[in-house]
Formats: C-alpha cells, structure tokens, sequence
C-alpha cells in the first residue's frame, strides 16, 4: 500500500548537441516530443530493461499553457516481470497460486510535471525507489526523440539532458567548511574532446562521465571560493556547460570528515497527497500540489 507523504525532487531540462555539447533549448521540439509520445501506440512505446527485469511507458501526457507559460502533467508507469510467486494471506499465513502471468507486473506510477519556459524546461518529480527514476525519465524521451527525428528524415543530433537544482543550504554548507581537502567534478567525457580541452575524443567503450579529482596540498586547503564558484556554476542558467555533480570533501568546524554532495542535497521536498481506497496515489491531488511548487520557479 502506497503512503501520503511523497518525496519530490527539482530538475532543469534542456538540449544538449552530441558534436560540439553546446546547450540551448528548443521549446517547439520538446513540446513536439511529448505530442509524439502520447500519440503513439503502447507497443511501440514501452521500453524494457531485460537486465532489471522492468518495463516502463507512460500513463498519459497532459499539455496546457496558464499565464502565457506552457506546462506538462506526465504520468510514467512501470513494472516488475519475470516473477510471479503464490500469493500470502496476512491473516492466517496461507497461499494461493497466483494468475500473473511472468510478462505481467503490479502497475507502479511516478509523476512528473514540466514547466517549460522559452530557455529551459523545469521539472519536480515524484522520487520514488519502485518507480522509475529521473534517469529513465531521460533516456525514454530521448529514444523517442530519436524515433521522431526518423521518422520526419531529419539529422538532429540533439539530446534531451536534466541538470539538478541544488538545496539552498549548498553555498552555505561550503561557505561553513573549516578545511576542504578534495573536490571530485563529475561531468560530461566530451568536455576532453575536440571543441573543449581537445585532449582526446572517447569512443563508446569508455563511460559518458568523467571524474576531474581535485587535491589540496598536505594539511592545506582548496580555497572556499574557488569550490563555491564551481557549485555556482552549477546552479546559474547563465553558464551552458555545467558540470553533471559535486562532491566536496571536508573538514568540518569539529575537524570531522563531511562529504558535501550536490546528489545528496538536491533540492527535494515531501509534499502530502491523497490516497484512492485501493491505497495508490490520487494524481490529481499530486500535480495539484506539484503545480503550487512550480509557479515559484
């Protein structure tokens, strides 16, 4: 049985080019995204991770625009398969056999709502461990996107990319640290390659990220404002490439060891929604309380 209190995180989306990895936003091709998604026929819409075991496609897609500003409700649906065990009475510890079939899964939703905005798109979406994560989110419309781009014979080679936004208490978490000993960037293995550092361009073997490690010298420390000026970045819509996450490695007024990460304090909130008699989510209820949320953003 599902609970009231949710947890939901904020994002940004945007288009990021796979040539050169500048970012920019397109609203008319996002917006088209989605109408193409929702219009398509289940089969060819779901998208199965064989690995996990789990299926994933979309419940619905509602579009609208309020104060001259366009907005998306969007319900994901997934499932578990290959697993069908006899059901458990949790009264006298009986069983029955069950009549799931091992393609079939007990339907789990996530929510997602979308302010799209003339530059970006912002999200708040509905954390949820036996749902689908943002990441899946991400790459379900980017295989649509994809799917789209052949369809009308096009060579677009954008792809659909979500940053976090970070807690508020980010900045001040650095501003308190004592000593900061190491800083990790993760970002994007392009930024080595040809157009950036021009290092070395990495094929498809190699991971999407990249780890840049930075150390301060023995019982010394990164300068606070140096560390704060990436963390920034991360947080400005002025600056097209950001780094993908931070983590900072600290010393902490008592001299304890403390790990700031931009993931562990991504700006997340719990909200309280109204559960139907057959214990899942009202959804109505969820993006009424996801749209208050959005029209601060």
């Amino acid at each position: 049985m599902s609970v009231p209190t949710r947890k939901i995180g904020y994002y940004y989306m945007d288009f990021t080019e796979s040539d050169t990895g500048e970012r920019s936003f397109d609203k008319d091709l996002f917006k088209r995204v989605l109408a193409y998604i929702d219009k398509l026929d289940g089969k060819y819409r779901v998208i199965k991770d064989l690995k996990a075991n789990k299926a994933m496609d979309i419940e619905g897609i509602e579009m609208f625009e309020k104060d001259d500003c366009d907005y998306a409700k969007v319900i994901f649906k997934s499932c578990k398969f290959n697993h069908s065990p006899n059901y458990m009475s949790s009264e006298d510890g009986s069983e029955r056999r069950t009549d799931k079939k091992l393609t079939e899964g007990e339907k789990e939703v996530t929510h997602l709502f979308l302010k799209i905005k003339d530059d970006e798109a912002y999200a708040i979406f509905e954390e949820r461990r036996s749902g689908v994560s943002m990441k899946k989110v991400i790459d379900f419309l980017n295989n649509n996107l994809i799917n789209l781009n052949m369809k009308c014979g096009g060579s677009d080679n954008r792809r659909i990319e979500e940053s976090i936004i970070p807690s508020d208490d980010f900045l001040t978490l650095i501003d308190k640290a004592q000593r900061i000993v190491a800083a990790q960037v993760i970002t994007d293995k392009k930024m080595l390659g040809t157009g950036y550092m021009n290092l070395i361009n990495l094929d498809n073997t190699s991971r999407e990220d990249i780890e840049i490690i930075i150390r301060a010298k023995t019982r010394e420390s990164l300068g606070n404002r140096m560390i704060r000026t990436v963390a920034e970045n991360m947080i400005s819509e002025d600056v097209i490439e950001k780094p993908k996450r931070l983590k900072i490695y600290a010393k902490d007024e008592n001299n304890m060891n403390t790990v700031i990460d931009t993931n562990a304090i991504k700006k997340c909130e719990e909200i309280t929604v109204t559960l139907k008699k057959d214990g899942t989510v009202d959804s109505e209820s969820m993006f009424n309380k996801m749209e208050q949320l959005l029209e601060d953003l």
